[in-house]
């Protein structure tokens, strides 16, 4: 098992004790992430004030129900940390691990709380059915809807999620007023109490962009999305990146023009993944702004060169599902290929609504030849996958599944045309 802090590199092993501490319960904030494969890494962070620089955490394999029997023999690792922007008053530590055992559940204990924090890593073969979730747009009204879009996502008992941005709201459209820190905080604390299994493991998190991580809402640097670069910065420093699952799923996590142009190296970035992605069963994207959405405007220029730039990939490449966020409603289309219905095409489906409390009105399927289901509600989607199918369920506030699909897991390799 090796260790790599994010932000300066040093590694240590020691083998110590949790020890008896009279510490406060838990850290402002807590998540795991990943910028690797999942089955054998986890990026563990952690948020404090900026006067408490505790680096340390204990690792030790060990399950919540059986955490009387676990090992007093922990590993024992220093972190890094580093200070939040706009000398606000918060510090995130970080640490990566590596060399993880696959399907595997993990105690951390952080040396300056009581609380032992549970997750666990992906196994690296379909053996088992693995199950996530995915949405977006997910704190924006407030703690009540986002925080009970999270116990019902939750419930499902997911490996990990997947966010397409607008996860804090934190900015405003006038670009000379910051972040608002508060909100990334109780996004995160929201997060850590709610985003736990009822079989106690925390829930992993990966995220794309949104409009609403940039100050001032329009296509900008990345320093104008500090926040976002902070908590979810890939080692290549970008906004996008590709996440492969043992030898089974690749999840494309992409920029939908929000700090990073589509037409450009994203572009030869969704060829590259989806070329060498082609022997994986289950190939998905998730991003912010919708190729096909359903309450805005089709013809928006974020939506024209999507289905421009990146929709002949992926028509290419048979990427399965694309997760699409922005618009406030939910939808589901047929698989489409060449920007018409086709059964060996993609289906776009989502449109962002995890923490809205009042969903938008989308377009009436019937007069939409790329709609196939719409509805105003509020949902998270779960995503099941296993060696035959997968199969996607839309879930409402009140945990009722509204809308599902299925695709068989084609076994027969078509190569791109």
């Amino acid at each position: 098992m090796y260790v790599r802090p994010l932000f300066f590199l040093l590694a240590l092993i020691i083998h110590g004790g949790a020890g008896n501490l009279t510490a406060a319960d838990k850290p402002t904030a807590f998540y795991i992430t990943w910028f690797q494969d999942p089955c054998r890494t986890a990026v563990i962070r952690w948020i404090t004030c900026d006067n408490d620089h505790g680096d340390w955490l204990e690792l030790q394999k060990s399950e919540p129900k059986k955490a009387n029997e676990a090992s007093q023999n922990w590993y024992r690792f220093k972190a890094s940390h580093k200070k939040f922007p706009d000398n606000r008053p918060y510090v995130l530590h970080s640490l990566e691990l590596y060399n993880l055992s696959p399907d595997t559940s993990y105690a951390v204990h952080l040396e300056e709380y009581d609380h032992i924090f549970y997750f666990r890593t992906l196994p690296e073969s379909l053996d088992h059915p693995v199950r996530f979730v995915a949405g977006g747009d997910t704190f924006r009204d407030g703690a009540d809807v986002y925080n009970n879009m999270n116990r019902i996502a939750a419930s499902y008992s997911p490996y990990f999620a997947a966010l397409g941005g607008d996860i804090a709201y934190a900015t405003t459209p006038l670009p000379c007023i910051k972040e608002d820190t508060q909100r990334w905080l109780c996004m995160l604390q929201g997060w850590m109490n709610h985003m736990v299994t009822p079989e106690g493991f925390s829930v992993p998190l990966v995220a794309a962009i949104g409009n609403h991580e940039v100050v001032g809402w329009l296509p900008n640097k990345p320093e104008k999305a500090a926040f976002y670069y902070l908590f979810f910065r890939n080692p290549s420093m970008t906004s996008y990146f590709c996440l492969n699952i043992g030898d089974y799923m690749s999840l494309l996590l992409l920029d939908s023009g929000h700090t990073e142009k589509v037409n450009k190296t994203q572009k030869d970035f969704i060829e590259e993944k989806l070329a060498a992605a082609q022997s994986m069963e289950h190939r998905f994207a998730i991003y912010h702004a919708p190729a096909y959405p359903s309450a805005r405007r089709y013809n928006a220029c974020s939506s024209k060169k999507m289905r421009k730039h990146w929709c002949p990939l992926f028509d290419k490449y048979q990427l399965h599902i694309a997760f699409e966020n922005h618009d406030h409603a939910y939808k589901r289309t047929p698989a489409i290929k060449n920007e018409c219905p086709n059964p060996k095409g993609t289906v776009y489906i989502g449109d962002g609504c995890w923490g809205i409390a009042e969903p938008r009105t989308p377009r009436v399927c019937e007069n939409y030849w790329y709609l196939k289901k719409s509805a105003s509600i509020g949902h998270c989607l779960i995503v099941d996958l296993d060696q035959k199918q997968r199969t996607v369920r839309a879930v409402d506030w009140n945990g009722k599944v509204f809308d599902s699909v299925t695709q068989k897991v084609d076994s027969v390799m078509h190569p791109p045309l």
